[in-house]
């Protein structure tokens, strides 16, 4: 209960961002876990080059919980639902080449021009709303495909149940609306939280 009560209020303000004016993330760096759920809570997304992106929730023992189960599928092509779901399931990082390709960032810019550019790309949202990245609100088939490595970056061998309760995250987050997919998506998350697996995951990360 309080580890669900913790991510419905994360989710209550990352919500936000999406209501009024278009939103527009600017990433630059190393963009990971939560970090990457915020900017995925925006309208559009802008990167520096040579930002590095993940999503490493799987190696220390949790799921995303803050809308990366399914705002990644609502808001690329279903070409690349299957890149996104073996990024999910291993924790594999990736790089601008390969979100831009998907559609994840409109953009990959020099970092000095990094700010400038995100402004101009806000400004021309809030101009022209047809140029607002499309999300999709309703449900779709998302079939995650389990053969991907079973190890983090490091070698290390990711927990059997926490990927079977991601997968089973993932298909049911997309089999529904917007709102909904949201609500299972925190139950899962909490879930995931109150497993051996996050005990150990976190001391992990700790130590290292």
């Amino acid at each position: 209960d309080k580890a669900l009560d913790l991510i419905q209020r994360w989710k209550r303000t990352l919500g936000k961002l999406r209501l009024g004016k278009p939103t527009v993330a600017a990433l630059v760096g190393r963009v990971l876990g939560g970090g990457l759920e915020l900017a995925m809570s925006c309208h559009a997304r802008i990167a520096g080059q040579r930002t590095k992106l993940a999503f490493p929730e799987t190696t220390v023992g949790v799921i995303p919980g803050l809308g990366g189960c399914h705002n990644l599928h609502r808001s690329v092509d279903d070409t690349h639902w299957n890149a996104i779901n073996r990024a999910l399931l291993t924790g594999h990082g990736f790089g601008t080449d390969e979100a831009k390709a998907w559609g994840l960032v409109s953009d990959v810019v020099a970092i000095p021009d990094l700010p400038a550019a995100s402004m101009k790309l806000a400004a021309s949202m809030a101009s022209d709303p047809s140029k607002v990245p499309p999300f999709r609100e309703g449900p779709a088939e998302v079939t995650v495909n389990t053969d991907v490595p079973t190890t983090n970056e490091a070698g290390v061998p990711l927990d059997a149940s926490l990927r079977d309760l991601l997968v089973a995250t993932i298909e049911g987050a997309n089999a529904l609306p917007y709102a909904d997919a949201s609500r299972l998506e925190e139950k899962k998350a909490a879930q995931s939280l109150a497993m051996s697996s996050s005990a150990i995951g976190i001391k992990a990360m700790m130590r290292g």
